[in-house]
């Protein structure tokens, strides 16, 4: 045992303990998963005192958050074993919070996850470490067969030396295996990989968990291996219980099964192993349950069916209710005065209606063995194809092409062109944020659906050819709203707005604006004249310069490259990763620019007139200068970006997905307070 001390001497473990985990586990949600109970300890715990008992002295437990609930919920001897806690205010890591435990010293650290349930044996850590002389060994489970292959699974277990600790910067977010490996090797420090013996039994959701609980019961049980405060029931080693149970001689047990004290099995019930009951469980007449984790103070009602699942601390389960593979959550406490609080607000109505409308939508769910919706795959992609080309089948004629002939005849509106080819690469582009997301698809979809129908038939009665686009374009949105949800739709969003660039304005829109855009052309360009020197004669839209007339005819209102601007600035909002205010200033200048564009280039055509002596000659130059004005566009909103970026400070990566973390935490947090 003192060879054992010597080699534990030098080494610190630090043990790694995340936040709740908010959205993806409702039980993640209420308690940390460093807390989940192992067997009447929680995690944590039962790691520490394994850890001790190999001779382990020196830990320090780094906590995202709640450092002082972590602490009260464990126990050490303080005279034998040196426990320390930190608590990272900002997201460091797991390097970075490796490197925040290390403090000073000389030791080699030892990583490991808090919840992890059967920890490895740390002499055999260390010879597999020290016969590699590496700078860092990576553990890997034991290699299971996946689909004919055998595949090792990271076990989320380091072995360091200190001198790895120089590659983590002193703040900032920095990951184990997207930082600090690639950092040593490129460095040239040896990485080594181990497997380790046993499976460490790492879990991270509820159905990881129970698997690993089971396991470990089914170990236990069936080596015969007493536990501590658990003895025997009726003499049977497969079965073992804690103080104060009480089992119905009627009752049926098929072990390996483990429970708590003070719990209840009534008559007629069967539980088949391997699992875990908690403490203080109630089990009425004629209940099942197998190969399941139950925990404390749970209900289980009569002639319930419990299969493969765990069942939430103070969950009551109703009577000849069946739940195969699920999560029996419970709704916490905390959020239940969260809603007390709201409804005191004058929301009772609205909540308790959103309330029994998710609670009916879960008991659905539950007594089916249904799971939610999954995210948008490829047979989502396929029918979104499909009905969109039913939807262009069905406004190909007259609307479609007459949109297609405006879109070829017509300067002013030749930018719509692109609009649907960027709209669909926009798309391509986005695909795996819409593929992370889950369809729900919903009425209210087909109900805007059938608004934009009436107000296509509206338009084909009247013959109003711009309200056939319209309704086009609605059609679309509607179609993406009824298919897929509002989740979905809530990122269409943009490209949505942005289709509603391809139509032509209205006639007596387009009408009204022509006119003041000539006028607005004629005499921004007399101004500019003005100011360069040049003796200017004005007759409506005519501009004299000296025997030199120059007409500002309608088609040199500026429509046509305040259309185009406009696209472009929209493709500019959609393809930057910038802030949306930012993406409003570049979207709102596109009218200004196109406008100071189009006074430019009357200015310049106007001078090159009083030049050029052929009328071939001028009607070069007057194409060339509504052509030439495209490049000065582009470099006036180039230099508008550039501006913005001097002025906003736009947030770095590593802020942006801390506030990324937060939206999501909020957003989570919302849905548990109405679910």
């Amino acid at each position: 045992m003192s060879a054992l001390h010597k080699t534990m001497d030098p080494l610190k473990v630090v043990i790694l303990v995340g936040g709740r985990d908010f959205g993806r586990c409702p039980v993640a949600s209420r308690l940390n998963r460093a807390l989940w109970p192992v067997l009447g300890k929680p995690a944590l715990q039962v790691l520490l005192d394994t850890l001790a008992e190999q001779g382990v002295k020196r830990f320090v437990i780094s906590c995202e958050n709640q450092s002082d609930m972590i602490r009260r919920a464990i126990c050490w001897d303080e005279e034998t074993l040196d426990v320390s806690f930190r608590e990272e205010t900002l997201p460091r890591g797991p390097a970075g919070c490796i490197l925040d435990a290390a403090g000073s010293g000389d030791e080699r650290l030892l990583v490991l996850p808090a919840n992890i349930i059967n920890p490895p044996y740390i002499e055999q850590l260390l010879k597999l470490h020290c016969s590699d002389k590496a700078a860092m060994t990576v553990f890997l489970n034991p290699a299971i067969d996946a689909g004919g292959e055998p595949k090792a699974s990271d076990a989320q277990i380091y072995l360091c030396e200190r001198t790895a600790l120089e590659q983590i910067p002193e703040a900032g977010f920095f990951d184990i295996k997207e930082g600090l490996i690639p950092a040593l090797v490129r460095e040239g420090r040896t990485i080594a990989s181990a497997q380790l013996p046993f499976e460490s039994g790492h879990y991270r959701n509820w159905s990881e968990y129970a698997m690993q609980i089971k396991r470990l019961c089914h170990r236990h049980l069936v080596n015969s291996r007493k536990l501590d405060g658990f003895p025997s029931y009726a003499d049977r080693p497969d079965v073992q219980v804690g103080s104060g149970v009480n089992i119905s001689e009627r009752a049926k047990l098929f072990g390996p099964v483990i429970i708590g004290s003070h719990s209840v099995i009534a008559g007629d019930a069967m539980i088949f192993g391997p699992t875990v009951i908690g403490e203080n469980v109630t089990v009425a007449p004629g209940a099942v349950i197998e190969e399941s984790v139950v925990w404390d103070k749970a209900v289980i009602g009569d002639n319930a069916r419990i299969r493969y699942s765990l069942v939430d601390s103070g969950k009551t389960v109703p009577e000849q209710t069946e739940i195969s593979g699920q999560l029996a959550s419970c709704f916490p406490a905390s959020l239940r005065k969260a809603v007390d609080r709201l409804q005191a607000r004058k929301m009772r109505k609205w909540i308790r209606r959103r309330i029994d409308k998710r609670q009916a939508t879960a008991d659905v769910l539950t007594l089916s063995g249904q799971s939610q919706t999954e995210g948008l795959g490829v047979i989502g992609l396929a029918v979104f194809i499909f009905s969109i080309a039913a939807l262009i089948f069905s406004y190909w004629s007259p609307s479609l092409e007459y949109l297609a002939r405006t879109w070829m005849r017509s300067d002013e509106y030749s930018s719509g062109l692109l609009v649907p080819i960027v709209a669909v690469y926009v798309l391509w582009a986005r695909r795996h944020r819409f593929g992370r997301l889950s369809i729900q698809p919903t009425l209210w979809g087909g109900i805007f659906l059938l608004i934009s129908q009436l107000i296509r038939f509206f338009g084909l009665y009247h013959e109003m050819r711009s309200v056939e686009g319209i309704s086009f374009v609605l059609s679309i949105g509607a179609l993406v709203f009824f298919l897929f949800g509002w989740r979905v739709f809530k990122q269409f969003i943009p490209i949505f707005l942005f289709l509603f660039l391809m139509l032509p304005l209205p006639k007596q829109a387009e009408s009204l604006i022509t006119v003041r855009l000539q006028s607005w052309a004629t005499a921004s360009s007399v101004f500019c004249l003005e100011t360069l020197g040049f003796e200017i004669e004005r007759t409506g839209n005519i501009i004299g310069i000296g025997d030199t007339k120059v007409a500002v005819a309608e088609a040199c209102n500026g429509l046509r490259m305040l259309t185009a601007f406009v696209v472009v600035s929209a493709l500019v909002t959609l393809v930057t990763t910038k802030k949306w205010m930012s993406k409003a200033v570049i979207l709102l200048s596109s009218i200004p620019i196109a406008l100071i564009c189009n006074t430019l280039r009357l200015t310049i055509t106007a001078i090159a007139f009083t030049k050029l002596d052929t009328e071939q000659w001028e009607k070069v130059f007057h194409d060339f200068g509504g052509l030439a004005m495209m490049p000065v566009a582009l470099l006036l909103i180039v230099g508008e970006l550039w501006l913005l970026s001097r002025i906003v400070i736009e947030p770095t990566k590593k802020i942006q997905i801390y506030k990324q973390k937060q939206v999501i935490y909020r957003r989570k947090t919302k849905e548990h307070l109405i679910a």
